[in-house]
């Protein structure tokens, strides 16, 4: 074969790939977009479920909370779609109720802080040996010197 052969070769393989990468890409960007938009419909059908559960104070204060701690929020949420789910909510949620289960909650789930102590000890002791090494090198850089101007 001849080079123009092969280089009209390898323009049609690198022209096919890139209709091959294009066409991927668009499935995937389709994918992306319903996958997105099933999520955006699962989380606007969650805020109508709560809408029906909550009293408006108490909706406010669940969206405040989740300015401050989402994953708190999203976890009451949770328990409050899981009880209206299994009929354990017969009424809509006042503020002093969501008040309460945001305290037996919060009393279930206390953390322990553990707070860790590093010793300085070693890097102290780490910086005083390497001004101790350097003050040596230095004097015996000066003693080097020193006996050089001696000889000559």
């Amino acid at each position: 074969m001849a080079d123009p052969e092969l280089e009209a070769i390898r323009q049609r393989r690198m022209q096919e790939l890139m209709a091959q990468r294009g066409g991927a890409n668009q499935q995937n960007a389709s994918q992306q977009k319903a996958q997105e938009d099933a999520k955006q419909e699962a989380e606007e059908r969650r805020q109508m479920m709560l809408a029906q559960i909550l009293s408006s104070e108490a909706r406010e204060r669940l969206s405040r909370i989740a300015l401050v701690k989402p994953d708190k929020a999203r976890g009451v949420e949770d328990v409050l779609l899981r009880a209206a789910q299994t009929g354990g909510i017969s009424e809509k949620v006042s503020e002093e109720r969501l008040i309460s289960l945001l305290e037996q909650i919060n009393t279930q789930t206390t953390k322990q802080t553990k707070v860790t102590v590093v010793s300085t000890y070693f890097y102290k002791m780490d910086l005083v040996c390497s001004r101790k090494i350097l003050t040596f090198v230095n004097s015996v850089a000066q003693l080097a010197v020193w006996r050089v101007d001696q000889y000559v």
